[in-house]
């Protein structure tokens, strides 16, 4: 067999053994972690963010020399074990590479309880500082601490969420989100020209009306900064349906 041959066949093979052993009773893994040649010595991750390769790699517990056919349920467990990570899954490249994918927990929103901290839209604080995190995210004002602040703030980030999947352009022009006082079903949202009152749930049509708005007051905005004159701030109210009212912001109405 020429060198040429031998290099092409010997991937080919290395697949075959690592798929029969991957796929048969205990004794398979066994006899894969005995198999020298079968061993990681490079490490592939992808999926993430947040998380640098090597705080992946140290969570799965991944060892230079370790068995290629290692039980990846093992490298799995380690890895749902870390508060940043959603879900993973590991593959494997023989003869050496071992391939680690993450899905991890991403914030929504910042919440202010006195401190800010990253915030899931489940309301899971991430263990992260916010400046090592390269996100633009609006705060949250509520606080976690008991069960009935907590269920007021996370129905917040849960609405932030799903504004910001629907509006994406529109949630990044918005740096605060909070509950309207006295108004539960209510936000508020301050965004760059306006504070917004919008019920939860507004649709994608309502929401297309916002911006509309937002764009006549922006042309506004920009003709006022030419003329040397104050920005002026409205308050935009999409309480009442089929109605977007606007009117100059009076800071303790919304508030």
């Amino acid at each position: 067999m020429t060198e040429s041959r031998f290099r092409f066949l010997a991937p080919v093979a290395a697949l075959l053994v690592v798929s029969v052993l991957a796929t048969t009773p205990i004794w398979g893994a066994d006899l894969g972690r005995r198999i020298t040649w079968l061993s990681v010595e490079r490490v592939e991750v992808t999926g993430t963010r947040l998380l640098s390769s090597d705080e992946v790699i140290e969570s799965a517990g991944v060892r230079p020399g370790q068995p290629l056919l290692e039980e990846a349920e093992f490298w799995e467990n380690g890895l749902r074990a870390n508060p940043m990570i959603e879900d993973a899954a590991i593959s494997r490249r023989p003869p050496h590479t071992l391939r680690i994918h993450v899905i991890e927990k991403l914030p929504v929103a910042l919440v202010n309880d006195g401190t800010l901290r990253l915030a899931t839209t489940k309301g899971e604080i991430l263990p992260i500082e916010p400046s090592d995190a390269p996100l633009d995210l609006p705060i949250v004002y509520g606080g976690l601490a008991d069960s009935a602040s907590a269920s007021v703030t996370r129905a917040l980030l849960t609405e932030t969420d799903r504004l910001t999947l629907l509006a994406p352009a529109l949630m990044r022009q918005v740096s605060e989100v909070r509950q309207a006082r006295g108004e539960p079903a209510v936000l508020v949202l301050t965004h760059a020209d306006a504070e917004i009152l919008i019920p939860r749930g507004a649709s994608l049509a309502r929401l297309e009306e916002l911006r509309t708005v937002l764009v006549d007051l922006e042309s506004r905005s920009f003709i006022s900064d030419r003329a040397g004159a104050n920005r002026p701030r409205r308050l935009v109210d999409m309480r009442f349906d089929d109605q977007v009212v606007v009117r100059p912001s009076n800071p303790g109405e919304s508030s």
